[in-house]
């Protein structure tokens, strides 16, 4: 799962600890969160352990190159990506990863 996320989202802010509860649970699933506002990674890093979220990595796109690319324009947005690097799924809101319709998504196409 790649999440593009900042700190000031307060949507971003909700989803991250499922995320965080994803790849805690290891096994061939792996999150990448990416913070689009903040240059500093100790300040993204303090946000993430202050909140308890320690299994997320901190990575960077404070130039939003990502955003650029994937023509993003509000955020959260999250893209599923299989093994071979290719996007399956885009949702560009926050998602309950935990309900029954994510659940179902991850376990058909992921797990």
């Amino acid at each position: 799962i790649l999440n593009i996320w900042a700190k000031w989202c307060a949507p971003c802010v909700v989803e991250l600890p499922m995320l965080n509860q994803l790849q805690a649970k290891g096994g061939t699933l792996a999150v990448v969160a990416v913070a689009v506002d903040e240059p500093d990674p100790v300040k993204v890093r303090g946000f993430l352990v202050n909140r308890s979220l320690t299994a997320l990595t901190p990575y960077l796109d404070p130039k939003n190159v990502f955003a650029k690319a994937l023509n993003i324009h509000s955020i959260p947005v999250s893209l599923l990506i299989d093994k071979d690097g290719y996007a399956l799924v885009r949702v560009d809101a926050p998602v309950d990863w935990f309900g029954t319709q994510a659940v179902a998504l991850l376990q058909r196409t992921i797990l």
